[in-house]
């Protein structure tokens, strides 16, 4: 699972991945980020803050 290193707004949620294989929902962001849409992974950040 990647982890989220900014959220802004509840919207845009910046991310560091571990594992840098596929993933449909990911969307590189200057060099080493991403900007995640999974809306799994956005629900866990708002619900558990991890």
């Amino acid at each position: 699972m990647c982890n989220v290193t900014e959220c802004i707004q509840a919207k845009v949620y910046l991310v560091k991945c571990m594992n840098y294989g596929y993933c449909p929902y990911k969307k590189p962001f200057g060099l080493s980020y991403f900007i995640c849409n999974c809306p799994t992974r956005k629900e866990i950040f708002d619900k558990y803050e991890i």
